[in-house]
């Protein structure tokens, strides 16, 4: 091996990096998706919080659905495509954010500048109570839904089904996102709720996989001996 590696010409600094990434790509089992699911940090609305077991807090902790999800890193399209939201009673909420008032505004922090391109909803309760009904997305500047800042995203109506609910937007970077509550399809006492709500990262990179980095990393230490050897 040491007398193939000295035939021909020296393998110098740059191509034995350029070698080390050409063979960390090929061998790579693969890298995350560039279209990750993104979870809100928090939420609140301009109707107050009901706490207890339909806490608005149910809107964003992934309580209820059938399988759960890592924020920045599940494939948001495949993810959407097979969870369901489980919803229970109303008695025991089961991962349900519900408001009795409506219109009202969902505000939800992101927790930082992102960009994004789809919101996927769960229905409340599978339908059967307090079902969500028209609705408009509003990316702001700010927390503050009355203060101007607003950029229109989209206006829909929810169906009453188990499954995510996608809808897709242009492109928007925003910390803040609005979801103004309209109608509702089902309800108790003019309320309204979501199960859960979720948003999909439009401007994330391939991130390779703990078995890639750990290749590379490998790679680039036996390039820097090679390469010390070589000096010495």
């Amino acid at each position: 091996m040491e007398r193939f590696l000295h035939v021909g010409r020296p393998m110098t600094r740059t191509r034995c990096v350029a070698t080390v990434f050409a063979v960390a790509a090929a061998l790579a089992p693969g890298a995350a998706q560039a279209a990750p699911i993104l979870m809100a940090t928090s939420v609140s609305s301009s109707a107050g919080d009901s706490g207890g077991a339909t806490a608005l807090v149910n809107m964003i902790n992934q309580d209820g659905l059938t399988v759960g999800y890592t924020s920045g890193v599940t494939d948001f399209d495949a993810y959407t495509a097979v969870a369901i939201h489980d919803a229970g009673p109303l008695s025991t909420g089961h991962g349900v954010a519900a408001i009795f008032s409506f219109p009202t505004i969902f505000t939800f922090d992101l927790g930082g500048l992102f960009s994004i391109d789809a919101t996927a909803l769960w229905q409340s309760w599978n339908g059967a109570y307090l079902a969500f009904g028209g609705f408009i997305v509003w990316a702001d500047d700010d927390s503050d839904f009355g203060n101007g800042g607003l950029v229109p995203l989209l206006s829909d109506t929810l169906t009453i089904a188990p499954g995510a609910q996608v809808f897709s937007f242009a492109p928007v970077t925003t910390q803040f996102v609005h979801i103004e509550a309209l109608s509702a399809l089902t309800w108790i006492s003019a309320g309204m709720g979501l199960s859960e709500v979720a948003w999909r990262q439009a401007d994330a990179e391939a991130i390779p996989e703990p078995g890639t980095l750990l290749l590379i990393a490998s790679g680039l230490a036996a390039t820097g001996r090679r390469l010390r050897q070589r000096r010495t």
